[in-house]
């Protein structure tokens, strides 16, 4: 079998914003300076009542986003023919969601069966995000395992900020 490209897709899960079809173009900008590639087109298309596709034709391929707000999905996709590597997006993806995740501490676990949720810690990180421009775009909670036999709570917050 002869490769033809590289392909790399990721979902954004827990993200319920709406965002703007121009965020999404700002991104693709960026992603194709980086990877050196050309944009021939870009389309747009926004659906009713939510959610809008957004497709980058290319040179060496494509560039597409996705959006589910209804499910806190935003899915991407880039695909390059030849020896360009798509994976220089997820860096600038990165840069604009944001994930952290809080667990309550192993050792309260462990002794006790449960602690809490380090709620000063919780307080610092979205603090310092808000400072910095993001927003919470969704909060979950959740139980997570911990070793073979306990289980602690987690606190996952996705962050995301207008570009």
């Amino acid at each position: 079998m002869t490769k033809v490209g590289e392909h790399i897709t990721l979902d954004i899960i827990g993200t319920n914003k709406e965002y703007d079809p121009s965020v999404f173009e700002k991104i693709i900008y960026e992603i194709a300076k980086a990877a050196e590639v050309t944009i021939l087109n870009i389309s747009k298309y926004k659906f009713e009542p939510q959610g809008f596709t957004i497709l980058a034709l290319l040179a060496e391929s494509h560039i597409s986003f996705h959006t589910f707000p209804e499910k806190g999905i935003i899915s991407f996709d880039f695909f390059t023919c030849g020896k360009i590597n798509p994976s220089v997006a997820v860096d600038i993806i990165k840069k604009e969601f944001k994930i952290e995740i809080i667990k309550e501490g192993a050792l309260g676990t462990i002794l006790l069966g449960a602690s809490s949720l380090p709620i000063k810690k919780m307080e610092t990180v979205l603090n310092q995000y808000g400072q910095n421009g993001w927003d919470v775009s969704f909060q979950l909670i959740e139980q997570r395992r911990l070793f073979l036999f306990w289980q602690r709570e987690s606190a996952i917050i996705t962050f995301s900020r207008e570009i």
